[in-house]
């Protein structure tokens, strides 16, 4: 009928069953039954938890086996996920319940199992990145955004608590039921969300899978009632704590029964009218008949008891059917932003990014302390210009960086001459006026896969103007690097756009494209022993 996906809502009662539809989405979507012409999307901050995804709950599980390679559960939990993931069709008690752990490991990865003592020794995050390569996970292309979540959390984990595999693994236990991807509304997918979130909101299309949630109580989760009784001897107990139970009908506690009963039907029945009166356009609502007081029950005596609603009732089909499913003229145009999906997770060894490098222009050549302190300063005055937006913060920033140990006390004096010989510069100095709305460390995505990030970047209506700081010599890929960010700004739409240079060594400003060039005036640092 023309919907876009962000226009529908699945609502349920309960986040357990959310979890069981995204669930057999993801499951649907990566089969080979699912259409090519359809889409699956489905975003929920509430259903989606990190712990129903098979590539984390496997992640997991070859944690704890390598925590202790003793723990039964651990090894029957480590060879269901892995058999789920890769092995679906084979008969999971067949390959991996046994007495003999040598066979449990014949169908593991051999670096898993080869590796086992080593792998225990790695930090937490390259652990986790290593067994993603190990397992194959990073091409498990439905699944990614939960694996990319799960790396962020262990990432911050590790940089909040400690590096350690069983502490990580008992937080957890205790807080994977909070975890969950985080996702905007903007993105074109169904919404899930509990029938409890949806109060006050509206869909145009409302889909309710599971309308058959009970009027009472469940007996399983029933709350204690604080009663009392002025019959004898219970009169003299006071209040008593008692399990809500149908069972109190023939007690002395009836009363509080019958009063808890009515309010437990009247917040259901509330919650089926919240259910029923979220949709705009159209609305499909599933409620399989069970025994018992259901919402589902409830239903079907509606339309068995109305002369009205039983002219649409086909009794063949089970269907109680109202309007057509045309296309409403009233839907709005589909404005929703396209998503995103990773393709793969790259994951490999740091050792295979990290490279030493063997040559350092300047560095290793022989020279006098005065060359290594300008070096060093020059470090330290790009640290503050990239921190501070405006230039009545530069006391608090040097401040801070003392109090932080990156700098001494004798050093702040040094650096606060420097920088206000830098603000002699009108040019300069104007910069950090509070005219501007000023961003600090700028990260941008390039066309073509890059990244990089603006040291400073200043707007102003639709003005922006860029300022790349520099610590060494010029070069002729600093112009260019800041001619790369000029594009991405006009591609933002800013119609005008300024770019510079400070050569913080010199106190130069080169304007790009290539410009008049600005020359530093730095106060006289003889007596600091300097030459900047």
């Amino acid at each position: 009928i023309g919907a876009s996906l962000k226009d529908i809502a699945i609502l349920v009662r309960t986040n357990a069953e959310g979890q069981d539809i995204i669930a057999h989405l993801l499951r649907y979507q990566n089969s080979g039954q699912s259409k090519p012409d359809c889409k699956y999307d489905v975003v929920s901050n509430e259903s989606l938890r990190l712990d129903g995804a098979c590539t984390v709950n496997l992640l997991i599980s070859s944690l704890q086996y390598l925590l202790n390679p003793e723990d039964g559960i651990a090894r029957a939990h480590l060879g269901y996920e892995f058999s789920r993931l890769k092995e679906e069709g084979k008969d999971l008690n067949e390959v991996f319940i046994g007495a003999n752990q040598a066979l449990f490991e014949n169908t593991l990865p051999s670096l898993f199992t080869r590796q086992k003592i080593s792998l225990k020794k790695l930090p937490l995050f390259e652990l986790t990145e290593t067994l993603i390569e190990i397992f194959g996970l990073g091409n498990c292309q439905g699944e990614l955004t939960y694996l990319q979540t799960f790396q962020n959390l262990v990432l911050d984990f590790t940089s909040r608590e400690r590096n350690d595999l069983g502490a990580f693994l008992e937080w957890w236990e205790e807080n994977k039921a909070k975890k969950s991807i985080q996702v905007s509304g903007e993105v074109d997918a169904v919404q899930l969300m509990t029938l409890h979130k949806s109060k006050g909101l509206q869909f145009k299309f409302v889909i309710i899978p599971f309308c058959s949630w009970s009027l009472d109580h469940d007996g399983m989760k029933s709350p204690r009632m604080w009663v009392k009784s002025s019959e004898s001897p219970l009169s003299k107990a006071g209040y008593l704590p008692i399990k809500y139970s149908s069972a109190l009908k023939e007690t002395a506690f009836a009363e509080y029964y019958e009063e808890e009963r009515s309010r437990c039907y009247l917040d259901n029945l509330n919650l089926l009218y919240v259910a029923l009166t979220r949709a705009e356009h159209s609305m499909i609502v599933m409620a399989p008949a069970k025994y018992g007081k259901t919402v589902a029950k409830l239903l079907f005596e509606s339309i068995a008891t109305s002369d009205v609603l039983k002219l649409k009732w086909n009794e063949e089909t089970k269907e109680w059917r109202s309007g057509d499913w045309s296309k409403n003229p009233s839907l709005d145009e589909n404005n929703s932003k396209p998503s995103l999906k990773l393709k793969f997770y790259s994951s490999s060894q740091w050792r295979d990014k990290l490279v030493i490098r063997q040559t350092a222009r300047g560095y290793f050549e022989p020279h006098d302390n005065t060359v290594v302190e300008k070096m060093r300063y020059g470090i330290h005055l790009h640290t503050v210009l990239s921190r501070i937006k405006y230039a009545d913060e530069l006391e608090g920033i040097i401040r801070q960086m003392v109090f932080d140990g990156l700098i001494t006390g004798e050093e702040k004096a040094i650096i606060e001459n420097l920088i206000a010989g830098l603000f002699d510069n009108k040019m300069i100095a104007s910069w950090f006026e509070r005219e501007w709305d000023v961003r600090t460390e700028v990260p941008i995505l390039i066309p073509g896969g890059g990244d990089s990030r603006m040291d400073r970047l200043m707007l102003k209506q639709r003005k922006a103007v860029v300022v790349d700081f520099k610590t060494g010599e010029p070069k002729r890929e600093d112009q260019k690097q800041v001619i790369g960010y000029l594009e991405v700004l006009h591609k933002m739409d800013f119609r005008h756009a300024e770019g510079y240079l400070l050569y913080i060594k010199t106190g130069d400003v080169v304007s790009v494209p290539p410009g008049k060039i600005s020359k530093g005036k730095m106060k006289d640092e003889s007596q600091l022993g300097l030459e900047l």
